[in-house]
């Protein structure tokens, strides 16, 4: 039961249109790298399953030992039916 509240609320957040990810991270991102003095970038690729159902692919910039997400996607998981 709890499961199932969790991701009826992930489901509204997900669908809320005042919601304008672009809008307020990349001012975020570009601030952040508009002065990167590092020779390497480090990437990061995550993928995380949830519910058995959906997949969150992550990709992040990884500094001091933090991840900061730069893009991410939501995928139906091949075997809830989804893609495949």
């Amino acid at each position: 039961m709890q499961a199932q509240s969790k991701q009826r609320r992930l489901s509204r957040w997900l669908h809320n249109s005042r919601l304008n990810i672009h809008r307020l991270y990349k001012p975020l991102i570009q601030s952040a790298l508009a002065d990167w003095a590092e020779d390497v970038l480090y990437l990061s690729l995550d993928t995380s399953l949830y519910w058995d159902e959906y997949c969150l692919v992550r990709l992040a910039v990884v500094h001091r030992g933090r991840a900061l997400p730069v893009v991410w996607r939501v995928l139906k998981h091949p075997a809830s039916g989804g893609i495949g």
